[in-house]
This record gives structure tokens, sequence and C-alpha cells, in this order.
């Protein structure tokens, strides 16, 4: 059995930060030696690899997830409304790419998005997000125009579940995660060779793969979560549970570091607290702080 790696940038990195320095100044901070350490993890990992990948990686919130967001493979379905001339509302479905965010890089909007993106990448399918308590309109109003091409078997698994955060081991984000039956069989034969996967990050990107970590808990919960955060800071936007909480599931690990002295405006660091714990399994997940002076 393998486990597999999921690299989450910070606000505003690259997914290739440091291996191409953008900016003159980025000299004084990032070399071939140190790298940025998502990135660099993820060369490590599949510089020797000629096998199927074994790790990917994302662009952090902000401007970079702005420039890649089109092509991350997610799509967002929302039902609308149209008034048409004789006052009459009706009611459609909509699929959509992932939006674009104003001032992303203070907001964060993007990072629940970015979080399951990478999940999205580590299966190799295409994930629907349906926002929560909205599945049942958006089969009912289904409208084939405004659906990019997809049909209603792409929303159709998993066949349990249906319904966002049935747990108490995990915590709901924003949405329902829905997939197409041929990605079921793929995400099944994916499970049989993977038993654990590996969260790594820096800044927001932590703080992404917090909420990909209670996604993974709930729809995949056979998979152990290792999590190494590198001083994760939520930032200025909204600090909701599922983005401040780490699943209490079996064979969870969490393994923080962070700046003790970091005074800089709207980057406290959050220690995540533990979704309430199955006293029927007694889960405890295994949690490790480690605190590192800045000079």
């Amino acid at each position: 059995m393998k486990t597999f790696t999921i690299c989450y940038s910070g606000t505003d990195c690259f997914l290739d930060h440091a291996l191409v320095l953008r900016k003159p100044k980025e000299m004084r901070s990032y070399n071939i030696e140190s790298g940025y350490i998502p990135s660099k993890i993820y060369n490590l990992l599949e510089k020797d690899n000629t096998g199927p990948p074994v790790s990917v990686t994302l662009n952090g919130c902000g401007g970079p997830y702005d420039e890649s967001r089109n092509s991350l493979p997610v799509r967002i379905w929302s039902i609308e409304q149209v008034q048409s001339p004789d006052i009459t509302v009706q009611d459609y479905s909509e699929c959509t790419l992932p939006p674009s965010f104003l001032k992303d890089h203070l907001s964060g909007l993007s990072v629940e998005i970015i979080a399951i993106a990478g999940i999205a990448k580590m299966l190799n399918v295409t994930l629907h997000l349906i926002h929560k308590g909205d599945l049942g309109s958006v089969k009912e109003y289904w409208d084939k125009d405004h659906s990019m091409g997809y049909s209603q078997s792409d929303i159709a698994y998993p066949l349990i579940n249906s319904r966002w955060n049935n747990t108490p081991q995990s915590t709901a984000g924003s949405y329902c995660i829905r997939w197409n039956k041929d990605d079921d069989e793929t995400i099944i034969e994916f499970l049989k060779q993977h038993n654990s996967v590996a969260l790594v990050g820096h800044s927001r990107g932590d703080v992404a793969f917090l909420i990909a970590s209670n996604y993974l808990a709930e729809w995949f919960n056979t998979l152990s979560i290792k999590i190494i955060a590198l001083d994760p800071v939520p930032g200025s936007g909204d600090w909701w549970d599922c983005l401040t909480t780490i699943p209490a599931t079996p064979n969870m690990e969490y393994v923080g570091i962070y700046n003790i002295d970091e005074t800089s405006a709207c980057f406290n660091g959050v220690v995540p607290k533990v979704a309430a714990i199955d006293q029927t399994t007694k889960v405890h997940p295994w949690v490790y702080i480690c605190y590192k002076l800045s000079y």
C-alpha cells in the first residue's frame, strides 16, 4: 500500500515557487538548495518516479489561484433564477468553472476550492461541487444549456453520503462533493492502491489542507491522514470550523511548526481543534506542536 502526498502553497505562492524566480528579491529568500518546501517536496517525490504520480502540488490563493483556476479539476453547481417578461420566475441549474475572487490574497475565499482541487488531482478525476442542501434542487432544475456539456450522471455518485457531513468525526465544509460513475471506479481503484495521504503545506496552504482533511475523512475514511503544517495562517477571511479543525479519525496525525514571534497583521497562526471525539471507538488523533524563532 502507498502514501499519496498533496502539497499546498501559501498565499501568492506558485506551485513552482523558488524554482522559477519571478522577482529579483526572491533570491534573498530562496535558492535551488533551500527551495520552497511544498514545491521542493513535490519535485523530490517525482524526480525519479517512473510510475503513476505519487504527489501533486497546487498554486496558492490570490494571483496564482486566479491564473490557474480554469484548469482546476472542479466544477461548481448552483441554482439560478431567470425572470421572464410575464413576471414568472424559472429556476435552473448552472455549472461553472471556479470563480475569480476579489482581493483573494486578503480574503482567502479560494482556499476551500483549492483544498478540494488537491483531492481531485490526487484521484485524477473531476469533482463536482454543490452547495450544501442544493443537491435535490440541482437535479430537479437540471438545464442542459447551462451544464457545460455534463450530464446528470456526473453528479450521481457517491450513492451514500449524498448529504455532506453525516459523522461527528469530521467538520462540514460548504460543498457536497459528487462525481461520475466511471470516476467511481477510478476512485475505488485508487483506494485499493493507497492507504494514506500526506498533506504538506505552508501558510494558507496549511489551512487549505485542514479543509481537505475533513473532506477526506468524510468521503474516503479508509485513508489515514498525515499532516505537516508550516506556519498555518487563516489570514483575514472568515475563520469557519472546517478551516480550523482536524478530523477525529483513526491514524490521524498532525505536526505543526510555528513562528512563535510572528506579529505581522492578520498572520496569527492557528492551532487546529479536534472534531468531536467518537467515544465508542476511542479515536484520539496524534497532535504535535513545535515552535521556531525567526530572525
